[in-house]
């Protein structure tokens, strides 16, 4: 049997907050390592794709044309829900940047100031 495993979210945060696994461990060396591959990221976000109601609605809208039937009354309701553009999408503000090898380093950070967008690097070395 074909299975899917995946993850997707209910509700939305004021503030997202996403961190990346930069370190491993290598159980056949037994080593900790730091991954230091190139890495980009976008400067808005949108968090449509990963909410479970976005999920549900795919979902239904392929049955109900698998079944080339209409919905019913509960089904209308669920793809109905309108959620504003605004709700899924996020802005770029800050990254924490760390600077060093697994078992020592230094964090800083770039800060975007919200009213005049100009970023700005907080580094206490």
């Amino acid at each position: 049997m074909d299975a899917n495993r995946r993850e997707t979210l209910y509700f939305l945060p004021n503030l997202l907050i996403i961190v990346l696994k930069r370190f491993e461990y290598t159980i056949e060396t037994g080593e900790r390592t730091k991954l230091n591959s190139y890495f980009s990221f976008p400067n808005s976000l949108d968090m449509r794709p990963y909410c479970h109601e976005t999920l549900q609605k795919s979902e239904l809208r392929d049955l109900l044309e698998k079944e080339e039937r209409e919905a019913t009354r509960e089904e209308q309701k669920i793809m109905s829900s309108n959620v504003p553009d605004e709700y899924y999408k996020y802005k770029l503000r800050g990254t924490i940047i760390h600077d060093g090898y697994v078992e020592f380093g230094h964090y800083y950070s770039y800060i975007q100031d919200r009213e005049t967008e100009k970023w700005y690097e907080f580094n206490d070395s």
